[in-house]
């Protein structure tokens, strides 16, 4: 039974527009991070989701969903709405872009993510981004980022890891 894993796995990735602590907070509070799931070798996805960005929520009535995946050919895209898998788009480049209009929904808002998957391992998530209609305004009903949300991010990442965990020792 291995016991040791190597420091960097899984890895978590964070978009930060510089290397202070306030950045990374504020990228982690705009949803923008990435974790490979066995280490910093897995593929990188990036996200995109067109309109007006506050936080990790878009304000569109349609927007366009992208997905860049580099070092991930022969895998799998998963693109998810609310929790579902929508679709599965073979990797067959490198980079490998994915691209598609969405609608926002008349009430409340849809989340979206993407997931790299080799079979039904998973190799790399994404982050939600959420797509509600209309315009943001100073004083919007956006959705803000709570200490629940990152008290759930984190219970994701250490679930991720020791299911992970539990079958590499298997």
């Amino acid at each position: 039974m291995v016991t040791e894993r190597p420091i960097g796995s899984p890895t978590i990735m964070v978009y930060a527009e510089n290397l202070s602590v306030d950045a990374i907070l504020d990228g982690i509070r705009a949803g923008r991070t990435v974790v490979k799931v066995n280490g910093p070798d897995d593929p990188m996805l990036e996200t995109e989701l067109s309109g007006q960005r506050v936080g990790d929520t878009v304000f569109a009535d349609t927007a366009t969903l992208s997905a860049t995946v580099t070092g991930g050919e022969g895998k799998t895209l998963l693109v998810i709405k609310n929790g579902s898998t929508t679709n599965r788009i073979p990797i067959d480049g490198d980079p490998f872009t994915h691209e598609g209009e969405v609608a926002a929904p008349g009430e409340g808002e849809d989340r979206y993510r993407h997931q790299v998957v080799s079979g039904v391992t998973e190799l790399t998530i994404g982050s939600y981004v959420w797509l509600q209609a209309g315009e943001s305004s100073n004083g919007c009903n956006c959705r803000v980022a709570t200490p629940a949300d990152y008290d759930t991010a984190l219970l994701l990442v250490v679930a991720l890891f020791l299911g992970w965990h539990r079958r590499r020792a298997m």
